[in-house]
């Protein structure tokens, strides 16, 4: 509708000020004369000046405000976007825009001044000028700089959060405080103190966004510090582990930790070098020198060969090829076959030390290999666990068929049931006994999947998985 129609629908006494609910496809220029030092006409002019128009030009809807402002109305494209301040580029003037937003619109009272809003012009809503609108896309709000730098040229709450040493404080900090941290591809998972259920990470730490700095995001609602769905700096999750959110006293701390320190090159350091607090005391000098680091010894302590004997005749050739052919040493894939052959047995036979005692161990067998990096530990472990997988896609293969079995089973199972109480429940029939029914037709055990190879060796995880 047209400005002057809803002005002509409000006529009534108990209407003296109503709101114009604006829409993407809107934008309000609105001049404010509030602030005596930056007034919105000064900037209007600026604005205009680059334009190469004023806004009464293209503009036929202008109220008139009763403080000695201005509002321009256009209509824009509905995905035209745009900063929405720019006080330091047009201090007074606001570019009201977006669904939901609210200005008061013409004919409205006001509370502080005298007079009305006032319509100036035709009312009708007409589109802002492309240049108009790319104008305002070119310009980005900026922030006044201080104009006392800190001694160090860069704030230690920016070093922090884009170094990898600031990335390990964090992480440490969130270990000392109970936090289960576990290093992935780039990045660590972290769970919260106290958490019970394997069911997701409480967050993660370790993702850089495109501006270089590190990330912490939660997933817990129950965590003691970080909001819940919430992606973060390290140097604001560091102020709420550490510091209680207060960002100052954070700021401090890492400083205290040598950030910023680094970032000398570009600063003009002449006044701080008469400060001194950057220099060591004069009475002050070094009693030793450092000594040259050692080299760590690379000689082992005597142990026995191991032997081919040692093994089960019925894997000793296999484990000589696969070393033979990795040109590993023998222990590597003996490790790997042993250990298999232990986690295939698993509870099946179980030793009893005592002659005269039912007291039975199950021998749990595990192993380790240690070498140095290329010396084949990977593909020699590696050669003894296919015989671990290829039974984990036959035991895959029996439980899929079994689960289909079940599914069944179960539908039939439920099928009788009701059969059987239709046929005993009809009034016609002399009453009798109903026959009972075998547990065996109406229970079936429900199958169940057996791994052989864990990669995710939690300590809750393994003994859920024990039983088998």
């Amino acid at each position: 509708k047209r400005a002057d129609d809803i002005e002509a629908e409000l006529q009534d006494d108990r209407y003296d000020k109503y709101g114009w609910l604006l829409d993407d496809c809107h934008l309000v220029v609105d001049i404010d004369v509030h602030d005596p030092s930056a007034s919105g006409f000064d900037a209007l002019n600026k604005l205009e000046s680059e334009l190469g128009y004023t806004l009464a030009d293209v503009c036929d809807a202008i109220v008139e405000t009763p403080s000695g402002g201005r509002h321009y109305y256009f209509t824009k494209p509905a995905d035209a976007k745009f900063g929405k301040v720019f006080s330091s580029t047009y201090p007074g003037v606001d570019f009201i825009h977006g669904r939901g937003k609210q200005v008061i619109a013409a004919n409205s009272a006001n509370d502080k001044h005298d007079g009305a809003y006032t319509m100036r012009g035709g009312g009708d809503l007409l589109e802002a000028p492309k240049s108009m609108l790319t104008h305002l896309q070119s310009i980005r709000p900026t922030t006044a700089k201080s104009a006392t730098p800190e001694p160090h040229g860069e704030r230690s709450g920016d070093d922090f959060q884009k170094s990898s040493r600031g990335l390990q404080l964090i992480v440490g900090e969130l270990a000392g405080r109970g936090y289960e941290i576990r290093q992935c591809d780039g990045f660590y998972e972290f769970d919260r103190p106290g958490k019970q259920s394997d069911a997701g990470r409480s967050g993660f730490v370790g993702k850089q966004s495109k501006a270089g700095n590190y990330q912490l995001t939660c997933f817990s609602a129950s965590d003691a510090y970080f909001p819940h769905g919430e992606s973060m700096t390290i140097f604001h999750s560091y102020a709420l582990l550490c510091c209680g959110g207060d960002h100052r006293r954070a700021a401090a701390a890492l400083f205290e930790h040598d950030f910023a320190m680094q970032s000398m090159a570009d600063v003009d350091i002449g006044g701080i070098l008469d400060d001194p607090r950057y220099h060591a005391p004069k009475d002050i000098v070094p009693t030793r020198e450092w000594k040259t680091p050692t080299p760590l010894p690379a000689e082992l302590s005597p142990v026995l060969p191991f032997e081919e004997w040692l093994l089960p005749e019925s894997v000793a050739p296999f484990v000589v090829d696969v070393a033979e052919r990795m040109q590993c040493p023998i222990e590597f894939p003996s490790v790997g076959i042993m250990v298999a052959l232990a986690g295939v047995i698993g509870r099946k036979i179980g030793v009893r030390p005592k002659r005269q005692d039912d007291w039975t161990v199950i021998p749990n067998l595990w192993g380790m290999i240690i070498g140095r990096p290329g010396v084949m530990k990977t593909p020699a472990l590696d050669e003894p666990l296919k015989f671990l997988k290829r039974l984990e896609i036959e035991a895959k293969n029996r439980f899929d068929e079994e689960e289909k079995q079940f599914a069944v089973a179960e539908l039939l199972g439920e099928a009788r049931k009701k059969t059987s109480s239709v046929f005993w429940s009809r009034p016609s029939r002399p009453a009798k006994i109903a026959p009972k029914i075998s547990p065996s037709r109406c229970w079936r055990k429900i199958p169940s999947n057996q791994p052989a190879v864990v990669s995710f060796a939690m300590t809750r995880r393994l003994k859920s998985w024990a039983k088998f």
